[in-house]
């Protein structure tokens, strides 16, 4: 496919290029800039090269039209740039990411997705750096994060308790470190919650909840970490009555398992 045809029509809204492995070339950094693009599908094929960005046009950024983005499966490399997440993102509900080699942190620019609903730039294994902070102050309405798989580093910031329709979040197999935030433990929506496989460490704290409903979650995998202390009766209250599986294994924690444990033998810390 020669890219170049796209670039002499307003009319596209929608960029449909997946499965297709015949697609070698690099994306170009004209492409961001199409006035009427709505969606960008180049999934699941060979795309190469790092992504560009042009100098943006005060006259084309002024349409904020882009609303998903999808260049999962792909063989891109370097680093995200900071200018690719510009005022014209702001209404992309899905970034998918995945599975590239992209290098270096993630910029800062990405809190510009303030209406994102998913994050996903899993199974990038020299992806590094900290989470921005932006992520968990200005992209409000994000409903699942996954980053899974990298060289991330830092800790899970305290401002996570802002993201309160999160549903899940998948932050395993990194490098993550410091302590659990005791906020995570009582976010209104979130359902899964995949920590495991990092360095995490310290012991798990449970702030006292005035609330007597159950929290909505179902999974939480904390194994191959190191985590310390014993495991807070608080932890496994009433309100934990919906949770289906608790994976903690290869870690330090000491004492005995709770008796107030609602789990039962979906309880799993071998």
């Amino acid at each position: 496919m020669n890219f170049d045809t796209l670039f002499k029509t307003n009319v596209v809204f929608t960029l449909w290029c997946t499965d297709n492995n015949l697609l070698t070339e690099t994306i170009p950094a004209a492409i961001w800039q199409l006035p009427n693009m709505s969606e960008i599908y180049l999934f699941n094929n060979q795309l190469s090269g790092s992504i560009s960005t042009p100098v943006v046009s005060p006259a084309i950024d002024a349409g904020p039209w882009l609303q998903f983005v999808d260049i999962a499966n792909n063989l891109l490399t370097g680093f995200i740039p900071e200018s690719l997440f510009n005022s014209r993102w702001s209404n992309v509900q899905y970034f998918y990411a995945y599975n590239n080699q992209f290098t270096g942190s993630i910029p800062r620019s990405i809190g510009n997705l303030t209406g994102a609903v998913i994050l996903d730039l899993s199974d990038n294994s020299e992806l590094s750096g900290s989470m921005p902070i932006e992520i968990f102050t200005k992209c409000l309405s994000l409903e699942e994060i996954s980053i899974t798989g990298t060289s991330l580093t830092g800790s899970i910031p305290n401002e996570i308790m802002n993201l309160r329709l999160l549903q899940y979040l998948y932050l395993d197999n990194n490098e993550l470190v410091g302590s659990i935030p005791a906020a995570l433990w009582q976010m209104p929506s979130l359902e899964n919650l995949y920590l495991d496989r990092n360095k995490l460490s310290g012991s798990i704290t449970v702030r006292p909840a005035s609330e007597k409903y159950p929290i909505p979650l179902l999974t939480v995998f904390l194994s191959l970490n190191n985590l310390t202390g014993s495991i807070p009766e608080e932890l496994f209250s009433e309100r934990w009555s919906n949770v289906q599986a608790f994976l903690a294994s290869g870690n330090r924690f000491v004492g005995s398992i709770p008796n107030t444990t609602p789990l039962g033998n979906k309880f799993h810390n071998p």
